[in-house]
């Protein structure tokens, strides 16, 4: 029971993990100054992100 909980959590994290990549994507993809505006309205959201994605890649 414990490992199929596990297993369940881990395959959460990792679909966070490819919607952080598809943000990180469109975000290099916006010109620059509108890039870094978005990053400047979401400074805190994207600490949280980095975090967790940092954490989840270790898994």
């Amino acid at each position: 029971m414990c490992s199929v909980q596990n297993a369940t959590i881990k395959k959460k994290e990792i679909r966070f993990i490819f919607t952080d990549l598809k943000l990180i994507c469109r975000l290099k993809t916006m010109p620059l100054q509108k890039n870094w505006m978005y990053i400047g309205n979401n400074s805190e959201l994207y600490e949280k992100r980095a975090k967790f994605i940092e954490r989840a890649t270790k898994l």
